[in-house]
């Protein structure tokens, strides 16, 4: 019994003779090594204006990222389906296993090649879909000096968005306004979030009015213009604008008529 406790003894010694000097002097070495502070070189207010313009450049792109990437988070993949690949069972012979194990061959490969070409269209479509919204967002800077900082406040809360609302607010011509006034109002994002398409095209409609007011004015004033503002016509010149007197240039005057309406508006005429 003594013998099977002796190995155990010897096992433990090694903890005893661990020294505590190990993180002392891992300390110390790292005091040593630590690199003496130089002072940064002084920027000029062009050079600071130039990184201010790259980093709010970054955070943009970064910030459109972040909502395509949780609107594709939060999509859900459709429900497999039976790809209807044929099985011997169903066949009476060999010759027409091959013969519709052939066919269905082909149809994958078309419906492969397919699905890769709509692929590349909606990556296309989505390329070009954000780089139209970042240009938005430079024009809306202008009008929304904290934009960049009310909408990296959204992301840290965790604003919720949808692949049918993202999609939305990227086509939209307003979109930058859109996402700033979503980003500010968190319940209602989330309640447009839980729409689907449909639903949302009509909710953000309505919106609309809410933070792009003068939206539809061109249009008002368009439609108003000929009505309101067109000149009255100019009157003929020698024409009478009473009722009671006839038209000197219609057949109902007589000679007798015309001549007196003559004398009256040309009296030095002989």
């Amino acid at each position: 019994m003594s013998e099977d406790l002796q190995p155990q003894e010897q096992l433990a010694a090694p903890e005893d003779t661990s020294g505590e000097i190990a993180p002392e002097s891992a300390a110390g070495d790292n005091e040593s090594q630590t690199p003496e502070e130089t002072p940064r070189p002084h920027k000029g207010g062009f050079q600071r204006r130039i990184d201010k313009l790259t980093r709010e450049k970054s955070d943009a792109e970064r910030a459109a990222e972040f909502w395509r990437t949780e609107a594709l988070r939060t999509r859900q993949d459709p429900a497999g389906v039976n790809d209807g690949k044929p099985s011997p069972d169903h066949f009476e012979t060999q010759a027409e296993y091959l013969e519709a194990l052939t066919d269905w061959k082909v149809e994958q490969r078309e419906r492969a090649h397919e699905a890769r070409h709509q692929q590349q269209q909606e990556l296309h479509r989505r390329q070009a879909q954000q780089d139209n919204f970042l240009a938005r967002e430079d024009s809306f800077r202008d009008a929304a000096p904290d934009y960049d900082a009310v909408i990296a406040q959204a992301i840290a809360g965790d604003t919720p968005m949808s692949p049918a609302l993202w999609s939305e607010v990227q086509d939209h011509e307003h979109g930058p306004a859109l996402l700033y006034y979503l980003a500010q109002n968190p319940a209602e994002a989330e309640r447009l979030a839980a729409m689907n398409s449909t639903q949302v095209a009509r909710e953000i409609g309505r919106l609309e009015a809410r933070f792009v007011p003068s939206a539809d004015t061109p249009r008002q004033q368009r439609a108003a213009a000929p009505v309101t503002k067109a000149p009255k016509p100019p009157s003929l010149v020698g024409r009478s604008t009473r009722t009671s007197e006839k038209d000197p240039f219609s057949d109902d005057m007589s000679p007798e008529e015309w001549r007196t309406y003559r004398a009256k508006q040309f009296p030095n005429l002989r």
